[in-house]
């Protein structure tokens, strides 16, 4: 295009008028003001005309670039818009990326803008430019490739930028981007951190266990990498409030409240100014699902064919005791009730036992079941989960039963809490528009299961998830049903909540919130148990006749030496290390543990990144621990934490020892009752139409305790005939679990349990007899003790310090040979008293002033 030439603007009058001034030396213009505004009016108009005149039609050839522009701005737009929009079309792959071709030169960097990106040139400060750039998928800066040899989308772009570089063509970008399972348009890119750390994605990658496996491979891990890291439905709600343990036993599980220890909890569990409830949500100690056995009956010409029932109880028979009171129940069979036993290894009961668990015959989501097939499902701890499974899975591959056909699965299962005075109405109030909320009786046994229905309008409301089932199940949990009236049991008794894994968190935040309720982790509810009268047994702690047991009293020292069936001893030492963060919430005080435990945490994390010991030396150092007969307590430092190792078969050598639990123990409770006399008080009946006298001595409060009557000389040589019998007949080492109450002083973990054979006075208080020097010369002349302390704290209910302490079966029958027993009042029982045996317990040998009596009841 030619060049144009451009005319001059005019210059306006007052421009004009101005030069002439500066040019003439005279007087100024002779113009009139009336003439000069009308000048002005002139030029304006003109300019006004030659702007709105098509200049590019003047003769003079101009072109006003300004006007041309923006007469033809919209069209440009359009054609802008249109170009994008071909190109983008044609240059899409599929992925959402568009091919470019040999003959581009345009890179990635300066190809065509997408829509939503900015185009400006201004990149972002120094110190915003990384939270800037955190969202974009290849956010890292010094590894923009991701890891090298992982096999993913990061790797095959790397190899593509560097055929890229030598030429090579970029059209195979999209080929990367493929799911090497085959489907398309997936990644295997992993996403940025701000996406990771979304609580929607966070919750979805830690929720595989919400869904149900149909066979038991699946159930079994192979390997350890398989091993998941599982949250509770509660998790984020938790996480806010709870100190949240790392994973432990493939899950994380909520500890304790950060503002609060866990007597706070008693006293709210078991208040009557401001009566509450405790929940709390254990879908851990479960392992998040049910193992599922279910039997079918096949159609086969066979005349008589054992019904699917039956096959389920002769499975169980093999891994529980044959005789145990919940395979003939037939409250249980029908699925009213829970039943509760112990799980053995195959045909080896009573020995080799594994753990508890708890039996639920029929289906928990379907309330009608068909006369072809029965179910039944366990929970089971997640650290004895994998064991249990294995082992029915042996016994049904070795079943050879044509006529049932028996499978095992797992069913995805949440379990809640509710415990305390007000548990009831709690439920009622927020259940209330349920369609069974009728059957909820305060005078139910325990183990008794309701099915309530489906969720009420309100809860459903919270829901995020409407598809997944709404199905509920309370079950009756009062394990001292006949001291359910003392303000002991308040904290442990209520009900269990069973329900589908995607009502949990709605239901748990109705409770809380519509109801009330006060939530706890796991040290509240390890004082709830031992606070219950009697006090409940808690796992491992009171199973140390199991593996478990053994790796939670052993503090890490031999551990190594066992192994599970696939000889795999690093999961072993994992074990251990998950168990010595439970026992500084269960063995802590009851008070805030915040210190504590962040320590043992840290310590935790620091042992699993390191690793210094290899597992050849920890097995070689324990093989030289086992061969030296350790003592029976031993106090040592783990995890930054001195902790106190227990080794049971100090106790009772040679073998490992078994607990006497059920109808085992009864011979030993016949004879502590065999001791002595007691005279229990007449009650109101008896004394009705008598006349009342005054008493010659002074009347003693009901708790107080008193001495047995002495026995006769005939009835001195039966007992002790008796004690000689119970101890010729045992033939296994066996281990008897017993409460300890104190009448001053502390009881703590670790300390020795010691007969009391000298007499001791008539003033009827609780260790008036025992000095100094007799304390002393009985340990001298009893060197082995009696038995060890495994639990102990101070009873709000009780007004004294109580525990709990395992015994030698064998030294306990020893000890009842030669002495007299002592009685103690039942609480709220109207003067019924029961025998119990005076001990001494010593924190240090070789001190005689540590040591101080108790009183020990055996415990069933």
């Amino acid at each position: 295009m030619p060049p144009t030439k451009k005319r001059r603007r005019s210059a306006s009058p007052a421009q004009l008028s101005s030069n002439k001034e500066v040019k003439s030396s005279g007087s100024p213009s002779p113009d009139s003001p009336s003439d000069a505004n009308k000048n002005w009016k002139q030029w304006k108009r003109q300019q006004s005309h030659d702007y709105n005149t098509h200049q590019f039609l003047d003769a003079s050839a101009t072109v006003n670039a300004g006007l041309f522009g923006a007469r033809r701005l919209p069209e440009i737009k359009i054609l802008w818009r249109r170009l994008v929009q071909e190109e983008l079309n044609a240059g899409n792959g599929g992925n959402g990326r568009p091919n470019y071709s040999e003959d581009d030169n345009r890179t990635r960097e300066g190809g065509i803008r997408r829509a939503g990106e900015s185009g400006g040139g201004k990149k972002s400060s120094r110190h915003l430019r990384r939270r800037t750039n955190s969202h974009r998928p290849r956010r890292r800066h010094r590894f923009p490739h991701g890891k090298i040899g992982s096999g993913g989308y990061d790797d095959a772009c790397m190899k593509e930028d560097a055929a890229s570089d030598n030429g090579v063509t970029d059209t195979g970008r999209d080929n990367c981007a493929k799911d090497t399972s085959g489907g398309p348009n997936q990644t295997n890119r992993e996403p940025c951190r701000r996406a990771r750390r979304k609580p929607a994605l966070m919750r979805a990658s830690h929720s595989g266990w919400w869904k149900p496996r149909m066979n038991a491979q699946s159930v079994l891990p192979s390997n350890e990498h398989q091993y998941p890291h599982n949250w509770i439905p509660t998790h984020l709600w938790h996480a806010k409030r709870f100190h949240i343990s790392p994973k432990l036993f493939s899950w994380s599980i909520p500890l304790i409240n950060c503002n609060r220890g866990s007597r706070a909890s008693l006293r709210l569990a078991s208040s009557i100014t401001t009566p509450k409830c405790t929940i709390q949500d254990g879908t851990w100690e479960i392992h998040g699902c049910a193992i599922k056995l279910e039997a079918r009956k096949l159609d086969t010409p066979a005349e008589s064919t054992q019904p699917p029932s039956q096959s389920l109880i002769s499975i169980l028979q093999r891994l529980c005791d044959p005789e145990a009171p919940f395979l003939s129940d037939e409250a249980i069979l029908a699925g009213k009730r829970a039943g509760e036993g112990i799980v053995h290894e195959i045909d080896a009961s009573p020995l080799q036992p594994i753990g508890p668990a708890t039996f639920l015959f029929g289906r928990l989501n379907d309330c009608c079941n068909d006369d072809d097939d029965a179910n039944v499902c366990m929970l089971i701890n997640p650290a004895i989960h994998q064991r249990v499974v294995f082992l029915i899975s042996e016994i049904i591959r070795h079943c050879e039963s044509t006529s049932v056909e028996v499978t095992l699965s797992t069913m995805p299962l949440a379990l809640l809490r509710i415990r305390g005075r007000t548990a009831m109405s709690t439920l009622r109030e927020v259940l209330g528009q349920a369609d069974n909320i009728g059957l909820l009786d305060d005078d139910a046994h325990h183990g008794t299961m309701i099915d309530i229905g489906l969720l009420p309008p309100r809860v459903e409301a919270r829901k995020s998830d409407s598809n997944n089932q709404s199905w509920i199940k309370l079950k009756c949990h009062q394990p001292n049903q006949a001291y359910q009236h003392l303000p002991h049991n308040l904290a442990s008794s209520g009900w269990d909540i069973l329900c589908s894994p995607s009502n949990c968190l709605s239901l748990f935040q109705s409770l809380v919130i519509d109801g009330g309720a006060c939530p706890i982790g796991v040290a509240e509810e390890a004082r709830a148990q031992l606070e219950a009268y009697p006090p409940l047994p808690i796992f491992p702690r009171d199973y140390p006749d199991t593996e478990e047991g053994k790796r939670y009293w052993d503090g890490g020292t031999t551990a190594t030496s066992v192994k599970n069936e696939g000889g795999d001893e690093k999961q072993l030492i994992a074990g251990s290390m998950d168990w010595a963060v439970i026992r500084v919430c269960v063995e802590g005080p009851w008070g805030r543990i915040n210190t504590p435990l962040k320590r043992t945490i840290r310590h935790l994390e620091q042992h699993n990144k390191k690793e210094k010991r290899s597992i050849k030396k920890e097995s070689v150092s324990s093989a030289r621990h086992e061969s030296a007969a350790p003592e029976l307590v031993t106090k040592k430092s783990f995890l930054g934490r001195d902790t106190v190792s227990i080794h049971w078969e100090s106790l009772t050598p040679p073998e490992n020892p078994i607990v006497v639990r059920g109808s085992y123990g009864i011979p030993f409770l016949q004879l502590l009752h065999s001791c002595g006399r007691l005279h229990s008080h007449p009650g109101p009946k008896a004394t009705e139409n008598r006349c009342h006298r005054r008493p010659r001595r002074k009347v003693l409060p009901p708790h107080w305790v008193v001495h047995a009557s002495p026995l006769s000389k005939m009835e001195s040589d039966i007992h002790s005939q008796l004690c000689q019998q119970l101890r010729a007949s045992l033939s296994l080492p066996a281990l008897v679990r017993c409460e300890l109450l104190a009448s001053k002083g502390a009881l703590k973990i670790g300390d020795l349990i010691y007969p009391l054979i000298t007499q001791c006075d008539d003033d009827g208080s609780v260790g008036s007899s025992l000095n100094d020097d007799a304390g002393h010369a009985d340990i001298q002349s009893h060197p082995s003790p009696l038995g060890v302390v495994t639990a102990g704290g101070f009873s709000p209910s009780r007004g004294k310090c109580h525990g709990i302490g395992f015994v030698g079966a064998a030294k306990l029958i020893d000890a009842l040979d030669v002495t007299h027993g002592m009685g103690i009042s039942i609480p709220q029982s109207n003067g019924l008293k029961k025998m119990v045996l005076k001990v001494m317990i010593v924190s240090d040998t070789s001190s005689a002033s540590s040591s101080r009596s108790a009183l020990l009841s055996i415990l069933l």
